[in-house]
């Protein structure tokens, strides 16, 4: 049978068992005739695709177990095993809008409670994956009238309301969990939700309350840590932790913790020399072999990295060291070997997406620019809600000034997330396109969820400003930004532009002044400065500004000259 469904669809069952009762030369001649033949999937029977489904993935092959499972589903939509188990295979493959259709199609059939309650719980996650935030925040608040004390969707229902930025309904969700069951795992997210809105006495506050449930456990002192830290006593960050360690001296996670801390304040040799001394304690640890070897990584020290990962994987193979692995030798340049471990990390595995984004990388760092596209649109087709990959197509579309072409492959993502990123090389494109009402759109989007977002604030200002238009607007806008980054050579060009706009000559002045003098090699903003400066008669100077864009390969030197050539007429 395993031989029978390796070859799939060439022969059916009843020409295999008819074989059987052949001479060799009947068999020879039948066997040739079949092998033309060819069975669609949707005329097997039910059946015959399950059981092919659960072959394929005892090979680890789940794409083909879900191609087996989608027929099946759809000619037996009453199948709840077989949807069930395709759905737990779409999630995996991060087809989470297919997923959730087949969730609602099960929550539609006569299912026990237990299966209903475990369904309408995916499906609240699964909403939350795809960022459909208000439906899944409405079906938790539903689930919860039903199921108070369950503690995994009151957790999903409070990152929701995290992820909405509505911090007193995620608090209020907390309190009211707390008095239902007084639970450690929601004092913690308490705590966590204090530090996300620096409110770091209140913090200090619910800790010591978790404190008294748990005294021995290592996520105390780490998160007592972190408040100090981001209370600006690193100090008593780390001495919260050496007490500890000094009680515990076995526990790895405080080690960790400490060790963390160490390298975020440049203390590299003291975090590899606690790992050290762990490591002395707990012999071969695979783990501590590989935080060494980060440690060196983060330091550049790529050979001593390698030399940490291969100790590891010599004790436990691991997908996220074999990656580490290849980036310490992509960093001594031996790019082959690097690749080959890339190349060989199967669709299943975690790492298995960056991986392909390095090799994307190195493709692109080859100027194969072809090859680099082609693997990062396959990564896309099998992670739908991926959004690196366009990030880096977007660099190689750019270089080929195919911005229509990036514009339709980001199309179908940009329909599932809101990807802030994507809405931004999307506004560039748009931009190029001299589309720019859809460049506006996307622009406003990312402003809709980031109102600070200031790459986005400049960008929509200075398009305002180089066509002429809603000018007051752009320097609201700028102003804005330039409260966040005041010493931003590019914003206080934008605000330059803005203001030569409006014909104020010397405000416009005083500003590009300040931006060439922050940036000097930028042949745009020197353009503007000799802009600038002829219109306020300053002749000469002017003609200086527009020599030196020139000097610094100005994209259009012909129109420069013009303008040099014009001011001396």
């Amino acid at each position: 049978m395993r031989l029978f469904l390796s070859c799939l669809l060439l022969l059916c069952v009843s020409s295999c068992t008819q074989h059987h009762n052949k001479k060799p030369e009947a068999i020879s001649q039948k066997t040739t005739i079949a092998k033309t033949k060819f069975i669609p999937l949707n005329q097997l029977n039910p059946s015959f695709l399950f059981i092919a489904a659960q072959d394929a993935l005892s090979t680890g092959d789940s794409v083909k177990a879900i191609r087996f499972l989608r027929v099946l589903v759809e000619k037996d939509p009453t199948a709840i095993q077989p949807r069930l188990q395709l759905t737990e295979l779409l999630l995996h493959h991060n087809a989470a809008k297919e997923a959730l259709s087949h969730i609602e199609k099960l929550l539609s059939m006569n299912l026990n409670h237990s299966q209903i309650d475990s369904l309408q719980q995916l499906q609240i996650r699964t909403l939350m994956l795809l960022q459909q935030h208000s439906e899944a925040i409405v079906k938790a608040k539903l689930f919860l009238t039903k199921k108070p004390k369950n503690l995994g969707i009151r957790s999903t229902l409070v990152r929701l309301y995290m992820e909405t930025n509505q911090f007193p309904l995620a608090m209020n969700t907390v309190t009211r969990g707390l008095k239902l069951t007084n639970n450690p795992k929601l004092r913690l997210l308490e705590v966590r939700m204090f530090m996300v809105q620096k409110k770091y006495k209140k913090a200090k506050s619910s800790l010591r309350k978790l404190q008294k449930q748990q005294p021995k456990d290592p996520i105390v002192p780490i998160l007592g840590s972190e408040i100090a830290e981001l209370s600006q006593n690193n100090v008593q960050a780390e001495q919260i932790l050496r007490n500890f360690i000094q009680k515990n001296s076995h526990s790895i996670a405080a080690h960790h913790a400490l060790a963390k801390l160490l390298i975020r304040q440049k203390k590299l040799d003291e975090a590899i020399s606690l790992y050290q001394t762990l490591q002395t304690k707990h012999g071969n640890n695979p783990a501590i072999a590989t935080a060494i070897g980060l440690i060196y990584m983060q330091s550049e020290h790529f050979p001593q990295a390698e030399q940490q990962f291969k100790k590891s994987l010599k004790q436990q193979d691991n997908s996220s060291t074999r990656f580490y692995l290849a980036m310490a030798l992509e960093g001594q340049q031996k790019i082959e070997s690097a690749k080959k471990i890339y190349q060989q990390f199967s669709q299943q595995e975690n790492f298995y997406a960056k991986a392909q984004l390095r090799l994307a990388n190195l493709s692109f760092d080859q100027k194969r620019f072809t090859d680099s596209a082609t693997t990062l649109l396959n990564l896309s087709q099998q992670r739908p809600m991926l959004s690196e990959p366009y990030y880096l197509l977007f660099n190689i579309r750019s270089i080929q000034k195919k911005y229509q072409q990036y514009i339709d492959e980001s199309q179908a993502i940009i329909e599932k997330k809101k990807d802030l990123n994507l809405l931004f090389n999307r506004a560039i494109a748009f931009e190029k396109l001299k589309q720019q009402k859809k460049m506006e759109l996307s622009l406003r989007a990312i402003l809709q969820q980031d109102p600070n977002n200031t790459e986005t604030l400049n960008f929509l200002a200075y398009s305002f400003a180089e066509r002429g238009i809603r000018l007051d607007e752009a320097e609201a806008l700028i102003k804005k930004a330039l409260q966040k980054k005041p010493q931003d050579g590019y914003y206080l060009d934008s605000l330059a532009w803005v203001y030569y706009q409006q014909k104020e000559y010397a405000k416009a002045l005083d500003k590009q002044q300040k931006a060439v003098k922050i940036i000097n090699d930028d042949p745009v903003m020197l353009e503007h400065l000799g802009d600038i400066l002829i219109q306020l008669k300053q002749d000469q100077e002017a003609r200086k500004a527009w020599q030196k864009a020139i000097e610094l390969k100005h994209e259009k030197p012909q129109e420069i000259q013009k303008k040099i050539k014009r001011s001396r007429d």
